[in-house]
C-alpha cells in the first residue's frame, strides 16, 4: 500500500518556499527573499504541486494552513470548483427572457 505524500515529503527549500506562497509573496519576491531565481522559484512550486498531489497553489497553501493549525487533510476529489461551477451554469442557465418572463425591455 503506497503511503501519502505530504509535507514531511518535503525539501527544506520547498518548505521555505511553500511558508513564503503562503505569506503572500509572488514568484518574483520569494526569489529576490531567497536570492534564488524565479525560475528555480518555478520549479521548487511545481515540485511541491507534484509532492503533495494538488494543481494549485491555493491548495498547497491550504494543506500548510492545516498542517499549522493539526487539521488532517483531506484528499481533493479533482477538478477545479470554478470550473465546476461555471460548466453547472452553463449546463443549466436558460436565456434571459426565460428566467424572468415578467421584466420587459
Amino acid at each position: 500500500m503506497r503511503r501519502e505524500a505530504g509535507l514531511d515529503d518535503l525539501s527544506a527549500s520547498q518548505y521555505e518556499v511553500l511558508e513564503l506562497l503562503a505569506a503572500g509573496l509572488s514568484t518574483c519576491d520569494i526569489a529576490g527573499k531567497l536570492f534564488i531565481s524565479p525560475i528555480t522559484v518555478r520549479h521548487h512550486v511545481q515540485a511541491i504541486l507534484g509532492t503533495l498531489r494538488v494543481h494549485r497553489r491555493l491548495d498547497a497553501v491550504l494543506a500548510w494552513i492545516q498542517r499549522l493549525n493539526g487539521v488532517r487533510a483531506v484528499p481533493h476529489s479533482g477538478g477545479d470548483f470554478r470550473s465546476r461551477s461555471r460548466q453547472s451554469r452553463r449546463a443549466g442557465s436558460k436565456p434571459r427572457e426565460a428566467r424572468n418572463p415578467s421584466r420587459s425591455n
